[in-house]
């Protein structure tokens, strides 16, 4: 295994920690400014937007712990971000630190009830950064298992791109899970639709983009040689090998379909015209429950995905040798 478990943590920890801050960002740049600092609305965006940040903190400080721990001492991660190779993973260690400490400020900004106008306007720029240091965390951990070319099936150009769908559904996931924590789904329910269908589209190209990583993967992954049957060897792992009930039952079936049948109740059941139904007024009394085995599934299929992943990567010398 090229990856520890530990390793395997960090990237889904700091890639739905990202995605929960930059979903966190875009909610709070598109809410209207005079909606947002009124008297009335300010404590529901407060209420929606603390608690994002906060849970986005939390999940990066955990996958800032996770690298600490697989790199051995804490003082190492300093060496990481201070160390003059331009790698991935000090491009992203960088990100990572960063996003951690604005979603720490934006959290405790969005706390406040009264900000005065600098305040507001530093508050604003942060947003704005963190939109940008969100976005390469999320970038960077597909690109970090891109980067060990010895290893064929995470050589794919499909895999940064899947890596970032799956942290942008988790972001939502955490986004929406802490809506209904806070009390203030209801008060957001058009944006909780919203965010729903956002998150089906989603789903629907994290498959595509799954998919064709797979096919690539089984035709040999434009290899030759060792490396090609590498990379079908992960493919077969994965599909009808010994991953292939954490791949089936947890990704697909739990992480991708499960979540995508209950974001579609989600948004119908925001559909004025079929409110005569009485299947969904019923729905619409469930959509608490809904809403976070939903988020729920969704967490739990983007942790499969990442370890399913890292442990399908076979090195070519190691398939030669049957070990798989």
């Amino acid at each position: 295994m090229v990856f520890s478990s530990l390793m395997t943590c960090y990237l889904f920890l700091g890639g739905t920690g990202a995605g929960a801050c930059f979903v966190a960002s875009v909610l709070a740049k598109l809410s209207p400014r005079e909606l947002r600092e009124s008297a009335g609305a300010a404590q529901a965006y407060r209420r929606l937007l603390a608690p994002s940040f906060a849970a986005a903190f939390v999940l990066l400080a955990l996958s800032v712990l996770c690298l600490m721990a697989d790199l051995g001492r804490a003082d190492r991660l300093l060496l990481l971000v201070t160390s003059p190779t331009f790698v991935h993973i000090t491009v992203g260690a960088y990100a990572l630190l960063v996003t951690l400490a604005f979603s720490a400020a934006l959290a405790l900004l969005w706390r406040c009830a009264r900000l005065g106008a600098p305040a507001r306007a530093l508050r604003s720029v942060l947003e704005a950064v963190s939109l940008v240091t969100a976005g390469v965390v999320m970038g960077y951990t597909g690109l970090l298992l891109q980067a060990q070319a010895a290893v064929p099936l995470w050589a794919s150009p499909w895999l940064p791109a899947l890596f970032v769908l799956s942290s942008l559904s988790c972001g939502v996931a955490v986004t929406l899970a802490t809506a209904q924590f806070t009390g203030v789904a209801q008060t957001f329910s058009r944006v909780s639709a919203r965010m729903a269908a956002f998150d089906a589209i989603l789903i629907l190209l994290e498959v595509a983009v799954l998919t064709a990583l797979l096919v690539m993967a089984s035709q040999g992954g434009a290899l030759d040689g060792q490396s090609a049957l590498a990379a079908q060897a992960s493919a077969e792992t994965l599909t009808g090998g010994a991953l292939s009930e954490v791949f089936w039952g947890v990704l697909v079936v739990a992480g991708l379909i499960v979540p995508f049948v209950f974001d579609a109740v989600v948004v119908l059941s925001q559909v004025p015209e079929l409110t005569r139904f009485s299947v969904f007024d019923v729905l619409r009394t469930r959509l608490p429950v809904i809403s976070l085995v939903a988020a729920a599934c969704v967490l739990a299929g983007g942790a499969a995905l990442r370890f399913c992943i890292v442990e399908a990567g076979i090195h070519p010398i190691i398939s030669t040798l049957g070990v798989m």
